[in-house]
């Protein structure tokens, strides 16, 4: 009787977390579906260059039952670019992407709650010191009060009073319900945005001189910060007037650090890319 008696707690425990989990993913796809019919997303990212031939595509392999949610693709001289991949195949590992003009092209491979990227925060070694990384770390968090909670992941720069910059590459989650333009409320799920920050030394500390979302989407609460992967093989992809194919890419390697040289005046040489940035301007 007593075994019987276990067993039925057992049971009760287990359809208790299953019917939590489903109820969870039930309020995240009803938030998703919700947004999605107020927001596109058309404007957050860069559309195709008709005009230029160049391209990438590739297959991700490794990390089995894994879907993955997006590829995207942005040239490190001006990141505020982000060019999103056409996804195919068996859990959309098959990417492409058309359109873009020659340049070179860092890829950030984002799953449900694990991403792996190559973004260039740095064309020099990191010489940030302890200090600077205070004082972007307080500017950031103080930073948008809409999102409660800000994880920065990767930050690189060079440091210097008055010439110091660097760049940081962060989840952005907020916890508490959203109200959208045609006051919708969602309560369900937690918003998370992934965002690069562009940061400055002006003197008493660092300030944001501009940041550029990545990709925003709603999360189950208890899975709002994602697994963080560094790949540097993601970084730096030239692309010219044809396409490339990059072939399999197993994200499971890590890869073998880049060698960067010694800082010098800037971090970002400016260098532009015929594309057309009136769209890439307006807010979702």
């Amino acid at each position: 009787m007593k075994r019987i008696f276990i067993t039925l707690i057992a049971i009760t425990a287990l359809l208790s977390i299953m019917t939590g989990k489903t109820y969870s993913d039930n309020l995240v796809e009803r938030d998703t579906a919700q947004f999605n019919k107020m927001y596109t997303g058309k404007y957050l990212y860069t559309n195709p260059d008709p005009a230029a031939k160049g391209g990438l595509k590739g297959e991700i392999v490794g990390l089995e039952k894994m879907i993955v949610s997006d590829v995207f693709a942005l040239p490190p001289h001006e990141p505020r670019f982000v060019y999103r991949a056409v996804q195919g195949g068996t859990e959309n590992r098959i990417f492409e992407f058309y359109g873009l003009p020659p340049a070179k092209y860092d890829l950030f491979v984002a799953f449900e709650h694990e991403v792996y990227e190559g973004l260039t925060l740095n064309r020099y070694k990191n010489t940030l010191t302890e200090t600077d990384r205070k004082a972007i770390e307080y500017i950031i968090k103080k930073s948008d009060p809409f999102f409660e909670q800000k994880i920065i992941h990767r930050v690189s720069g060079v440091t210097g009073k008055k010439k110091g910059k660097a760049r940081a590459i962060v989840s952005e989650i907020r916890l508490g319900p959203v109200t959208d333009m045609a006051n919708n409320v969602y309560a369900g799920a937690h918003k998370r945005n992934y965002k690069i920050f562009f940061l400055e030394d002006v003197g008493p500390g660092y300030q944001i001189a501009r940041s550029r979302d990545i990709s925003s989407k709603f999360v189950a609460p208890g899975k709002d910060i994602p697994k963080w992967n560094y790949r540097p093989y993601l970084s730096s992809i030239r692309v010219t007037d044809s396409m490339k194919d990059l072939g399999k890419i197993d994200l499971t390697i890590p890869g073998e650090e880049r060698e960067l040289p010694d800082p010098v005046d800037e971090i970002d040489p400016g260098a532009s890319i015929s594309v057309d940035t009136e769209s890439t301007e307006k807010k979702k």
